[in-house]
């Protein structure tokens, strides 16, 4: 926990200098020049000196009868007394102005103000409905008076979001009015760089705390860029800047970033003349955080040991600062495994938060949370399960629950980030039912985990930034792992089904999440008929904002040039604010349309495809175990595998003697090297879930769903025995997957079961390119391409485009208007960047991204091209390929490739592939009769899995409806021709019979 409610002081003294500075200021210019002395010093925090100055201005404004400036000298004089906690004396003075106002103010703008003062003081002395009750006057008053578009609305729409991202941590709605707060802004001709600067900043810490930590970022830059702008020189609001964008990096796993930020901020503070030590003593344990995150502890306990020293010796009092520096000590002496140490220190701090009154919920509910998991790692499960009770106790204010309930969904729905320790909860409850078989233990465990999962929910909705969304469920996977362990026992314990189908739920919602809301839109943007004319400029600002993230992840990795990076996230931020306002746009265009929260696309259990021989297998790949849930005509299962450190290795090493190919120098080596993985593999992932299917129930049919690294296995190329002889190389004669079984691939269940709609867009789109002329490494000459094409020509008539033609322009522009893409041409990925993956054209590369910017909606691509299945793995998104953009992009099947292919096995197989779409069979039995066909025809090298087993199907493995062509035409059209002659003789002939009678 990172508490910044001291920042919010700050800013709340740095605004009301502006506090009396209404529009309709009236008075004599004597008192007003006082008044406006006044707010200075109340400003700079000066809050006696103030206080002086204020009694002046009101004798001067009680003797001139100036009951306008009265007012506002006795808001200020009260907020001044609530500055220094003061709050009997303050709260005269604001009850006064208030009362003055309502009876002898000349307009409502100085009540307004009193109001506006008065929600302050209810928020320091910690009455935060009577603080919201006030605030809401304050803005419903100067809404009225002043419109949407003015300062002082802005102000107090930045109150009342301070009150629920601060204290309330209501991260929702705080964000909900520094948005309003942002909007009005820009309407204004003439901006005040300090409201600028607090909105943008607010809006930094609320975006840090719904875990959007790209946008977070870029608004705390922008925080930054309003006070640099600004003529005086506010070194506290900017060292503030320095220490949250420090947080920002630190939650984004940005070690190095965070420390050197956190190192600015205190040199900064450090060389002022006056600093605050309190701050001070905040900045050593942000940095002790950092340095706990990059498992640095023994620097962490130093700066806890530095905080303890500078409380002690400059500011005593402060219990907040010194609870902080022993949960800092605790961390390190934890990360050293001193659990005693950091057992002792966390309740040191424990001790000094309850001893204190202003202790805020928030700072306790933590320090139970770090106790807590302290406990759980240390498997003291009564005592874990006990401290994250408090924790949620404590945060709700749901006083004692029975029976380790939790408070209803409503009342946590208002504080999400409790969903961490809602896990913690479950964890503990779970281990203690391995050690007591109570189910109700077991019950209640899997409870937590779904509340957590639909409060992390929350922070999904909130966030814009695709990267940002990644991370979260990076972090949050762990939830979905123990929901299904959870579930599995369940089944096990009770053999209930309905377990099945929650685990089966939790398997689906954990996948291709981005994928799925990305698709759902575009399904309601037909629905309501929005022209794809308005949907360019949405697609547009997609590929823009992901080319500029995939600039300022590189920045980020290399720790370097810190003013570009900044310039690019501010890039992002601006494009991202022109698609909120492109969304503004098509509600007005399009009333009846609204944006909703992304309905996640879970394919209903009950639609599964069970028709007889085919089995779904859906795969969950954890951090210790594996979930394999399969479903038949008769029977639903769920497996639990272990999951070992060897497996991802074995994944990866097959795939690298795959991809090698034969060599003649280690045949041998190489064949018992792949006979010996492929034939593991298959034991460890295929046959458990296919020993226990009766015979009748032997499936022809697989559709594989995987998770994690098994997106990049290869499944049809396993053997489901070893060869008898592996000194002889003979890979024609294993016994492949593929020999047994129909394979075919999904990100989820909806994409391979959800019926194939008849398709407007028809045709055939084919490039070809060989690159014969300029061969380089990286892109060698691939003269089978040509032949691919014309063989795929011989079989379907399409527009066919090769050599110096394949151009990116021409296929940006042609594409959209087929129904089926081919693309034999070169492609590279990489497993490192998820931005880099590419497909080479003539001219220039098209990146992966660049395909958000393509409205697709087609049957099929054919991927004919080197890696395009393969790249960077997200263990909630799956594999960040090229093939992933095209189904971004609407395509709703995509053959792909896992590895550099052979492009004259690849043309032969096409060539098969095609002739069998052509026929009208299922896609997925067209690439395996090709892939088979390939097999028979292959000897025992060139049946090597190079050859044949890089391409998968993914998506719809339905037939597509196609309109006759190429030679299949003729022959209809010969028919059609027949008949007509036939139908023509048996009128013609029949008069004639008539007329010879």
């Amino acid at each position: 926990m990172k508490s910044i409610v001291i920042g919010l002081l700050i800013l709340l003294s740095s605004t009301f200098s502006q506090l009396n500075a209404e529009v309709f200021r009236t008075g004599d210019e004597q008192t007003t020049t006082l008044l406006e002395q006044a707010d200075q010093l109340a400003r700079q925090r000066k809050y006696g000196q103030a206080l002086k100055v204020y009694d002046d201005v009101m004798a001067g404004a009680k003797k001139e009868g100036d009951w306008e400036t009265l007012i506002y000298a006795l808001a200020g004089k009260g907020y001044a007394f609530s500055g220094l906690r003061n709050f009997e004396l303050a709260k005269p003075s604001l009850d006064s102005a208030v009362l003055i106002g309502k009876s002898k103010g000349p307009n409502g703008l100085a009540l307004a103000s009193a109001h506006y003062a008065l929600g302050i003081f209810y928020t320091r002395s910690n009455e935060l409905d009577k603080a919201l009750q006030a605030h809401d006057q304050s803005l419903r008053t100067r809404l009225n008076l002043l419109g949407q578009r003015h300062e002082k609305v802005i102000e107090s729409y930045n109150g009342i979001g301070e009150i629920y991202r601060y204290y309330i941590r209501d991260f929702l709605k705080a964000e909900r009015y520094f948005q309003l707060a942002l909007n009005s802004l820009k309407g204004l001709d003439k901006t005040d760089t300090r409201l600028l600067y607090r909105t943008y900043y607010n809006l930094a810490t609320t975006k840090r705390s719904l875990k959007d930590f790209d946008q977070a970022l870029a608004y705390g830059f922008k925080a930054i860029e309003a006070l640099e702008s600004d003529n005086v020189q506010d070194t506290i609001s900017l060292v503030r800047c320095f220490g949250m964008i420090a947080n920002i990096y630190d939650n984004r796993s940005q070690s190095k970033r965070a420390i050197e930020y956190y190192k600015k901020s205190l040199s900064f503070r450090a060389s002022m003349r006056h600093p605050s030590y309190s701050e001070l003593a905040h900045d050593y344990y942000n940095l002790g955080v950092a340095f706990i995150t990059s498992n640095d502890p023994k620097s962490a306990i130093a700066c806890a040991d530095s905080m303890i020293v500078l409380i002690n010796n400059h500011v005593p009092n402060d219990t907040r600062r010194l609870a902080d520096a022993y949960i800092i000590k605790a961390g390190g002496l934890n990360k050293l495994s001193l659990f005693e140490g950091s057992l002792q220190n966390y309740r040191y701090a424990l001790k000094i938060q309850q001893s204190d009154e202003n202790t805020s919920h928030f700072a306790l509910s933590y320090t139970y949370k770090y106790l807590a998991d302290l406990m759980l790692g240390n498997q003291w499960f009564d005592s874990a399960l006990h401290y994250s009770q408090n924790s949620i106790q404590v945060a709700t204010s749901a006083g004692n629950l029975e029976n380790w309930s939790n408070p209803s969904y409503q009342i946590l729905e208002e504080r999400a980030y409790l969903y961490e320790v809602i896990a913690s909860k479950g964890k503990a409850l779970m281990a203690l039912f391995t050690q007591s078989n109570q189910l109700t233990q077991l019950k209640l465990a899997l409870e937590c985990f779904q509340l957590s999962e639909s409060l992390m929910n929350a922070y999904w909705n909130s966030q814009e930034v695709e990267m940002s969304k990644l991370q979260l469920m990076q972090k949050s996977y762990f939830i979905y792992e123990a929901a299904i362990e959870c579930s599995y026992l369940l089944f096990t314990e009770s053999g209930d089904s309905q377990y099945l189908k929650t685990a089966y739920f939790l398997m689906e919602r954990s996948k291709s999440r981005l994928l799925s809301e990305r698709l759902e839109q575009v399904k309601n943007y037909s629905h309501y008929n929005i022209p794809d004319s308005i949907l360019k400029k949405e697609r547009k600002l997609r590929s823009e904002i992901a080319l500029l993230q995939n600039r300022r992840y590189i920045l980020g990795e290399n720790h370097k040039n810190d003013s570009v990076e900044r310039s690019v996230s501010m890039q992002i931020l601006s494009l991202n604010e022109q698609f909120s306002e492109w969304q503004d746009d098509l509600i007005t265009m399009f009333p009846e349309y609204r944006f909703r929260e992304p309905d996640l696309g879970i394919f209903p259990f009950e639609k599964i495809h069970r028709e007889e021989g085919s089995l779904f297998v859906e795969y969950f790949f954890g951090e210790t175990s594996m979930y394999v849930l399969t479903t038949t005509p008769n029977k639903t299962n769920l497996v639990k595998i272990q999951n070992d450190t060897t497996l991802t290795d074995q994944i990866n090493e097959l795939s690298k003697i795959i991809a090698k190919g034969p060599r003649p120098e280690s045949l041998i080596d190489d064949f018992k090297k792949y006979s010996d993985l492929a034939y593991n593999l298959y034991s460890k992932l295929l046959l458990p879930v296919l020993k226990d299917l009766e015979p009748k129930q032997k499936p022809t049919k697989l559709f594989i769903v995987p998770d994690g690294p098994l997106n990049l296995l290869p499944f049809h190329a396993l053997i489901t025995s070893k060869p008898a002889d592996t000194s002889v190389p003979n890979y024609k004669d294993l016994d492949y997957v593929a020999r047994k079984y129909i394979v075919s691939y999904a990100h989820d269940a909806a994409a391979h079961f959800t019926p194939r709609l008849k398709n407007s867009k028809t045709g055939l789109l084919a490039f070809g390119w060989s690159n014969e002329e300029q061969e380089t490494q990286e892109l060698i000459n691939l003269p089978g391409t040509i032949k691919e094409i014309n063989l795929i020509a011989d079989i379907m008539a399409g527009e066919f485009i090769a050599d110096q033609d394949v151009l990116k322009a021409t296929f940006m522009t042609k594409a959209p208007k087929y129904g089926i893409i081919h693309l034999a041409i070169h492609g590279g990925a990489s497993q490192n960047d998820m931005y880099t993956n590419f497909l080479q054209f003539k001219d220039e590369k098209l990146f992966a991204y660049e395909l958000y910017n393509l409205n697709l909606d087609n049957d099929l691509t054919v991927l004919s091209a080197c890696e395009t299945g393969y790249g960077k793995i997200f263990s909630s998104e799956g594999v960040y390929s090229m093939a992933r953009g095209f189904s971004f992009a609407g395509c709703k099947s995509v053959l792909l490739t896992l590895w550099r292919i052979n492009d004259h096995s690849t043309a032969m197989i096409m060539g098969k592939t095609y002739e069998e779409i052509d026929k009208g069979i299922p896609l997925n039995t067209a690439i395996h009769e090709a892939q088979i066909h390939y097999l028979n025809s292959a000897d025992q090298y060139s049946a090597h899995p190079v050859n044949w087993a890089g391409m998968e199907l993914w998506g719809s493995p339905e037939s597509i409806e196609r309109t006759p062509q190429g030679m299949a035409y003729i022959y209809y059209t010969i028919a059609s021709l027949g008949c007509l002659f036939l139908l023509y003789l048996v009128f013609r002939i029949k008069p004639m019979r008539s007329g010879a009678k």
